[in-house]
């Protein structure tokens, strides 16, 4: 560390500590692509759920599905890559090819290497997904509306 936990108040001993869990991520710094496209990836599979909370949650979390669903489907980078390699670039570290599911969960999934056929199936997946979701939903809704 850049300084002694010593030197900080009682409070202001909380922010570094508070920074080391988060992995040293700033708004805006090194770490900020690979949250921003992490938050991007939960709110397309699972931000249907918000239409429960407020119907008009529809119209934010529909553009994401779609936006998702295009650059798999598309083979497109996803434009929050090279902004994630440009902080890279800048707190010099290593940049990376390919976009956020090739270099991060790729890995994971397909150790070899991430196939086209693999980014086809997470863009049919997510519209399949949330299609049914949204399906399940509106059933839901429709059956507990009171009758007139």
């Amino acid at each position: 560390v850049n300084s002694m936990h010593d030197s900080f108040t009682a409070i202001g001993g909380l922010v570094p500590l508070f920074m080391m869990q988060l992995g040293e991520v700033v708004i805006g710094g090194v770490g900020a692509g690979l949250y921003g496209m992490l938050v991007f990836v939960v709110l397309a599979v699972f931000g249907g759920f918000g239409v429960l909370v407020d119907p008009r949650w529809a119209w934010v979390h529909l553009p994401i599905v779609a936006w998702s669903s295009v650059v798999n489907l598309a083979g497109w980078t996803c434009p929050l890559t090279p902004l994630e390699n440009r902080l890279r670039a800048a707190a010099n570290e290593s940049e990376y090819d390919g976009g956020f599911v090739q270099h991060y969960l790729g890995p994971l999934v397909y150790p070899q290497g991430m196939p086209r056929r693999l980014e086809l199936v997470a863009g049919v997946a997510i519209v399949v997904w949330n299609g049914a979701l949204y399906a399940c939903i509106y059933w839901w809704l429709s059956r507990s509306a009171p009758v007139s």
